[in-house]
């Protein structure tokens, strides 16, 4: 059975919120952090804000730079936006 997430739902935000605040828990800032993945100070901050949606290979590069507990970000997301949410 496919499931999509509603359009009023913004997983990606969400995630974004989350990086961000791992971010400022390990003291890092958002230019460190753009210089560790490559890219500009401009673009990781659109990251952050959820503007630009993170596909899963830059999404494991944030986990392993921010050492973040992928159990958590996951339970995060899956309390935020329960199965009620979601339309068949």
């Amino acid at each position: 059975m496919n499931f999509t997430v509603s359009p009023t739902n913004n997983i990606h935000k969400h995630i974004a919120g989350y990086i961000r605040i791992e971010r400022l828990k390990m003291g890092y800032s958002q230019e460190y952090l753009s210089l560790q993945l490559g890219i500009s100070q401009n673009a990781y901050s659109r990251i952050e804000r959820g503007v630009t949606k993170l596909d899963i290979e830059r999404l494991l590069e944030i986990i392993i730079l921010l050492k973040m507990d992928v159990d958590a970000l996951l339970s995060s997301v899956f309390h935020e936006y329960s199965i009620d949410r979601l339309v068949p």
